[in-house]
């Protein structure tokens, strides 16, 4: 048995860091336990459900009853607080039991461990029907869709800056890979609400009223993802084997956007370092 205490970050960190251990038990049988889930655990009910993981403090009751957020802030306290964290000594004392996942993400998926993944990782069927619906005539055209990750909220503020983009850059963005790569149609998924009319010009379209899991499937129903680097959209290229294009630099990118699949946390498929 391993109880993982995951990484503090947001929703795709701990995906990486939930699959790094996943793989432990399809190769030596281990029960995988997870004290502090993740907010979006309903939306993945394969993964919520499965005999081999478990979940000792998941109440769907609670979870609704005083928010998730909450209610997972009051189970972590009983380890972590601002005066104590037992998490690093329960590590350290117990390391055959305790886990600290995000020291243990850099690994490499079989065909297998991968397949039985995007199948854990499988959305409610509402999720996908709205998806799916949204996308049928999408993908009656001929055209390229391409997914465009705009991450904003935390990025003002992240590494100065550096990967916030205004959406007058996104917009050049789209322009450009139309340019380079032929007519497309884009889906914009955002983790915040903007004006669609900005892209009025373009063939874009977003999903009315959709979650971060909604936007998630659809880009890994895409045939390219463009965004600036993020576990969110580097997710969504490994489940769905779609091409992505890290903005790092928006000129370069404006000029010669290359698109490559994720095989693992740090490499695409090739074998080049995902770098940024």
């Amino acid at each position: 048995m391993l109880i993982l205490f995951d990484n503090e970050g947001q929703t795709c960190n701990k995906f990486w860091a939930y699959i790094s251990q996943i793989k432990k038990n399809l190769e030596q049988g281990i029960t995988l336990v997870i004290p502090f889930y993740d907010e979006t655990i309903d939306d993945y009910p394969r993964f919520r459900d499965c005999s081999f993981i478990k979940f000792p403090f998941y109440s769907k009751y609670l979870n609704k009853k005083i928010g998730i957020k909450k209610y997972n802030r009051h189970l972590a306290s009983f380890v972590h607080s601002r005066y104590y964290d037992m998490r690093g000594w329960l590590i350290n004392t117990f390391p055959r039991i305790f886990v600290n996942a995000w020291d243990d993400h850099n690994v490499t998926y079989t065909n297998v461990e991968k397949d039985f993944i995007k199948e854990l990782f499988t959305p409610k069927l509402e999720i996908i029907e709205s998806v799916d619906s949204f996308f049928k005539s999408l993908k009656s055209d001929a055209r390229s869709i391409v997914g465009v990750h705009i991450r904003w909220g935390d990025y003002r503020k992240f590494d100065n800056g550096k990967y916030f983009f205004s959406l007058e850059i996104y917009k050049q963005l789209c322009e450009s890979f139309i340019l380079q790569y032929g007519d497309a149609v884009f889906v914009i998924c955002s983790n915040e609400a903007i004006s669609m009319d900005y892209f009025s010009s373009l063939n874009c379209f977003s999903i009315s009223n959709g979650s971060a899991t909604h936007d998630l499937y659809a880009l890994s129903q895409c045939n390219y993802i463009i965004g600036p680097p993020s576990s969110y959209s580097k997710w969504a290229s490994f489940i769905g084997n779609v091409p992505l294009h890290f903005v790092c630099d928006f000129e370069k990118s404006k000029n010669n956007m290359s698109f490559k699949i994720v095989r693992d946390y740090d490499f695409y498929q090739d074998g080049t370092i995902i770098e940024y």
